[in-house]
């Protein structure tokens, strides 16, 4: 960053369309294989963070309140993804998708190979293991909309271990488990290690995950704790079959950011596939909903630090 003039983001300083965008292009000397950002498709969750930043509804989410309809690009919301399509294929900012693999060489990815300024963590979290102190920051303020910091997008899989758990018919079991996992000792071992993000806020703010190297590790507790973070909404029978259709994931928007086809053919074909899957299932999940809503929640945030 100091050999291209870039200074370090602060908070309050940090626009999506501004300084980080202004930054993302002076770190970029394709010659040198040296890029700003890393654009992936399966990174979605950073693309539509930035368009819920900046689009003129302050509360979009990934689809309707009925259920009916996907909703993420409505009012401008398309801007993030629009951006980042441009990061590529107008601004040169970020590497061809197709060459992903032949950047990362022996480190495994393109960031960690210090050939990308900025990239998504996505599931992992945390490059930490790999970066160790070859990099300063481990994370960076999070990037700013003209209402202040981009909500963030939060994926829970809960349905990933309830239903092998029943399947398998080991659900007292597997609930033992994964309240030591969830416990301090476990959490308080990946604050130190960070293979993973720690799920407890005493871990997030614990002096031991917020000492380097890298640094910054502590900014993750502020990241957490913004009020607006937007849920994956998985909790839909046709959850995947939505997905498939393109919705906020991967086929589609690969292929956008491949040039395959252009922005606007590609965020209406997603669009049309979602909308389809979603009217395909609504009475299951009217069904579903209603279930849920007879019943407490059996969760207690407060017993979880």
């Amino acid at each position: 960053m100091e050999q291209s003039g870039i200074e370090w983001p602060t908070t309050g300083r940090w626009g999506i369309q501004t300084e980080f965008l202004e930054a993302l292009q002076k770190a970029t000397d394709p010659e040198a294989q040296q890029w700003g950002l890393l654009a992936n498709g399966s990174w979605y969750g950073m693309w539509y963070s930035w368009g819920w930043a900046l689009a003129d509804d302050p509360n979009l989410r990934y689809r309707s309140a009925d259920g009916l309809r996907t909703t993420m690009w409505d009012s401008d919301g398309d801007a993030g993804i629009r951006l980042v399509n441009d990061l590529i294929h107008t601004h040169g900012a970020a590497p061809p998708v197709s060459e992903t693999r032949e950047l990362a060489g022996e480190f495994g990815d393109p960031f960690s190979a210090g050939r990308v300024m900025v990239r998504s963590a996505g599931s992992v979290g945390t490059f930490a293991t790999r970066i160790k102190d070859r990099f300063r920051w481990s994370r960076m303020p999070t990037v700013e909309g003209p209402r202040g910091p981009a909500p963030y997008a939060m994926t829970m899989q809960p349905h990933l271990v309830t239903n092998s758990a029943e399947t398998r018919g080991n659900v007292e079991a597997c609930v033992e488990v994964c309240l030591f996992f969830a416990g301090r000792e476990v959490q308080g071992r990946v604050g130190i290690d960070r293979g993973s993000v720690p799920i407890r806020k005493d871990v997030l703010a614990s002096p031991e995950y917020a000492a380097g190297p890298p640094e910054n590790h502590g900014m993750m507790k502020d990241f957490f704790e913004q009020p607006d973070a937007r849920s994956a909404q998985m909790a839909h029978p046709a959850w995947r079959d939505w997905q498939r259709g393109g919705s906020p994931r991967i086929q589609n928007l690969s292929a956008i950011l491949l040039g395959e086809f252009s922005i606007d053919e590609g965020i209406e074909q997603t669009l049309k596939s979602a909308d389809r899957a979603l009217e395909q299932s609504h009475e299951s999940w009217q069904e579903l909903r209603n279930w849920w809503q007879e019943r407490p929640n059996p969760i207690k945030p407060e017993e979880f630090g």
